[in-house]
């Protein structure tokens, strides 16, 4: 027989007909083929990683069979310790470890460890498992994260305390973006929305004395990302322990623009009352006054964030590279009678009797 007919039984899950597939094997060199099969498989893993998938049971038989829980698959070289991890599974993780599998293989695509899959899963007891089996708590790739970078960047507070406690380099700078864990933390929101530890997570790291001011390669700081996705508790944690208003990305943006710009109004308060520059323009020439126009179409707090810019003093004649000025956004969205719009065209023309 070929192994094909297993490799699609483990697939559906059928658990009787891969006991009785493994069971009309002819010889162990039969059974050994069968169970390295997956070259012909829809989704290229071998019987073993694909029970993995699935569930116990499946793994427990093709290992009682002899399957190898280290045998590599074509692409990306991921093993089926990989794939119980990203289930989250104790059971199948402890299984296999005790069948040999390694416990820090990494796959070929992007550096993927399973301890990082585990934190992924959010399964801080299979985490604490391989730790404690050995795994690797400082790995890094290219595209993967460290495990600690992972965690942050869920605002998981208690995994972040698993990791730290196992070692953990709460100031490692990743491969990708070179960014720092509290810079992962506060940009919570890029992966999970609610995010409600995000302060939490932050200040445990700067209780370690990480960089609070360390920028990654696009320039972003924690700062920064915090204000931008609105983390006010986390914002103002991070003014409080003395980050730097004034840290700009790549492009130019400061704290105070991505913040205007998706209308966080206290956190435009406390940057304003921090001395942030209200009139700082980016590359392509937007201040904040122009991107909290950009956005005036939504509800919410921007008619009042506009007028906390303007009462700090923003200039409202500036016009950036897109040829958008403040005033001209806004009139695409106020009524000609709005006090908005009358104070934003009293200001321009302030500023150009000035200029």
């Amino acid at each position: 027989m070929d192994g094909h007919n297993l490799d699609e039984a483990v697939r559906e899950g059928n658990l009787a007909e891969v006991q009785r597939i493994l069971a009309s094997c002819a010889s162990t060199k039969e059974r050994a083929a069968a169970l390295a099969s997956g070259e012909h498989s829809q989704a290229r893993y071998n019987p073993l990683t694909q029970a993995a998938m699935k569930s116990l049971p499946l793994v427990r038989v093709l290992l009682d069979a002899g399957a190898d829980p280290n045998a590599p698959n074509p692409l990306p070289n991921i093993t089926p310790l990989h794939m119980a991890c990203r289930q989250g599974s104790l059971e199948q993780a402890r299984m296999l470890l005790r069948h040999g599998a390694r416990v820090n293989p990494a796959t070929n695509l992007g550096g993927t460890t399973p301890l990082l899959l585990a934190v992924i899963s959010n399964n801080t007891q299979l985490v604490r498992f391989l730790i404690e089996a050995g795994a690797d708590v400082n790995t890094d790739g290219e595209e993967a994260l460290p495990p600690l970078h992972s965690a942050a960047l869920e605002a998981n507070l208690e995994m972040v305390d698993v990791l730290l406690a196992a070692g953990a380099n709460p100031r490692q700078i990743s491969l990708k973006a070179s960014y720092t864990p509290l810079i992962r933390a506060c940009d919570a929101a890029s992966t999970n929305y609610e995010a409600p530890n995000v302060a939490g997570v932050a200040r445990r790291l700067l209780d370690l004395g990480v960089d609070i001011n360390a920028q990654g390669d696009d320039g972003c700081t924690a700062l920064l990302l915090a204000c931008c996705h609105g983390f006010a508790e986390a914002a103002e944690l991070l003014l409080e322990r003395g980050a730097n208003v004034h840290l700009l990305t790549t492009g130019g943006a400061s704290p105070l623009q991505m913040t205007a710009q998706n209308g966080h109004l206290a956190i435009v308060r406390s940057l304003l009352q921090r001395g942030a520059d209200v009139n700082l323009r980016d590359q392509d020439g937007t201040t904040p006054l122009i991107a909290a126009c950009r956005n005036l179409i939504r509800e919410d707090d921007y008619p009042q964030l506009i007028q906390e810019l303007l009462g700090a003093g923003a200039l409202a004649h500036f016009v950036n590279r897109r040829g958008e000025s403040a005033v001209e956004l806004a009139e695409l969205v106020l009524d000609d009678a709005d006090p908005l719009l009358a104070r934003l065209q009293q200001t321009r023309s302030t500023d150009l009797l000035a200029d």
